[in-house]
């Protein structure tokens, strides 16, 4: 009889095998985290570079507003009330870039930021890479943010100032007493510097300062109350009450997108809304009116404020003083991350992301190729262009022509009205208000005392001589 087989003994552990001590797996595993950290990083970085080049390679040639930061940096006055962006369009100068060209810099690159930073809010929230990613696109590629970025003015550095300061706001965690009052108060500064629309987050900050407990002084209502003595100083210090007038009326301006606005104008807002934010509009609802179960935590109730304050430029404003709510962009980013969040729990996937984005890359070639189309100076532009020499001065009464001699062909102005005694000089003068509203002025009045006038139109062009008064026929 044979005996029993003796028992088998276990496998070793490879964990316990000192060829693979514990301590190197760890390692392992942290490196291979990091590592894929810095790969999600590098992308959304690489991500945020192609949208800055894409905006300056397509940069807009239509003129939307006053255009008054290029034409600040080109010296026409001072760039007190633009805070940041004045001093860092002036100092691209040195690389020898002209004014439009600088500011056309400024704001790509700032586009570009605005990715990077949308998604760190995202992730800093609690959503995934994936969600977050989507969602910022979506976000960047409204009409809103692709039109006023193209554009050589301050809207991407204002939409990069509040993506800052929300990200501060969601943020409350506390290493040291104060922290979250400071963290907000600079991140605050900063927005408002960055862009002057953005002083109408005052309230969603205070209200957040307002709600937030904490075990120190400077908690609740003393730390809003502190934060409203610093944005006093810094208007001080911005507005120089010791000088003119003019940032005054610049901040006003910005706030409430030119003031002068009515009734006539809410069907332009509607429809400058709805094309502005496309999918966005998903949202900003889901933000302020989306129904939620029991177990899910409501957004913070700052937000209320931080969207309703578009209202603003919407009741006192126009839609021709240039693009404006562009604060409202990392909200949209916001409730669209939770949109998407909440369809597919899982790492979202190219179809539930392409669910926001195509529609949304649709909306925007739509309104940008009727931005483009609707110009009114698009035929014109060109032709002047063509037919305009590096010696011409230029006469004209419409801002934007002036602005297109001046900053964009740097050609010399002449002051308008035409001084009577106004020396005569060998380069010709040239006339471009013919068929424009800025015509009626000249009728029947001489365009230059001591000088022939060149008269340019599309496909036209006739001289007049000194002192001979202006007829068109």
């Amino acid at each position: 009889m044979q005996g029993a087989d003796p028992l088998e003994s276990e496998p070793p552990d490879p964990i316990e095998n000192q060829s693979y001590p514990r301590e190197e797996l760890v390692g392992l595993v942290n490196r291979a985290q990091r590592a894929a950290r810095l790969r999600g990083h590098l992308q959304v970085w690489a991500l945020g570079l192609g949208l800055a080049l894409l905006a300056l390679g397509l940069s807009s040639e239509r003129l939307w507003g006053s255009m008054e930061l290029p034409r600040m940096v080109a010296g026409s006055g001072g760039g007190l009330s633009y805070g940041l962006v004045f001093p860092l369009a002036t100092g691209l100068r040195s690389f020898g870039l002209d004014p439009e060209q600088a500011c056309f810099l400024v704001s790509a690159l700032a586009y570009g930021l605005c990715l990077p930073a949308l998604v760190s809010l995202l992730g800093m929230i609690g959503f995934q890479r994936g969600v977050s990613l989507w969602a910022a696109l979506a976000t960047l590629l409204s009409g809103l943010a692709w039109l006023g970025s193209t554009q050589p003015g301050d809207l991407a550095p204002g939409v990069l100032g509040a993506t800052l300061l929300m990200l501060n706001l969601f943020r409350v965690g506390e290493r040291i007493p104060g922290e979250y009052l400071w963290r907000v108060s600079l991140a605050f500064i900063l927005a408002f510097f960055m862009r002057p629309e953005n002083l109408l987050l005052f309230p969603a900050a205070a209200w957040a300062l307002i709600q937030h407990r904490s075990p120190h002084r400077l908690g609740g209502a003393t730390g809003a109350v502190v934060f409203s003595m610093l944005i006093a100083v810094c208007l001080w210090i911005l507005l120089d009450p010791g000088g003119e007038e003019s940032s005054v009326q610049h901040l006003l301006d910005s706030l409430l997108a030119g003031r002068g606005g009515g009734l006539d104008q809410a069907p332009h807002w509607l429809l400058v809304g709805v094309g502005g934010l496309g999918v966005g509009w998903l949202g900003i609802h889901g933000l302020l009116f989306g129904r939620r179960l029991p177990q899910e935590s409501p957004p913070p109730s700052w937000v209320v404020p931080w969207c309703l304050v578009a209202l603003a430029p919407v009741v006192a404003g126009r839609t021709d003083f240039g693009p404006a709510g562009g604060f409202l962009l990392p909200a949209a980013a916001v409730g669209l991350a939770d949109w998407l969040s909440r369809r597919e729990q899982s790492p979202v996937g190219l179809g539930m992301g392409s669910v926001l984005l195509l529609p949304q890359a649709l909306i925007l070639l739509g309104l940008a190729s009727t931005f483009e189309q609707e110009d009114p100076l698009g035929e014109w532009r060109p032709a002047m262009r063509d037919e305009l020499q590096p010696s011409d001065r230029i006469l004209s009464a419409d801002p934007q022509k002036r602005y297109l001699a001046a900053v964009r062909w740097n050609l010399e102005l002449v002051p308008w009205p035409v001084a009577q005694d106004a020396k005569a000089k060998k380069s010709r003068v040239v006339f471009l208000d013919r068929g424009s509203s800025q015509e009626g002025p000249w009728r029947g009045k001489p365009l230059h005392p001591s000088e022939p006038v060149t008269i340019l139109w599309p496909g036209g062009e006739e001289t007049l001589a000194a002192g001979q008064a202006y007829e068109p026929r």
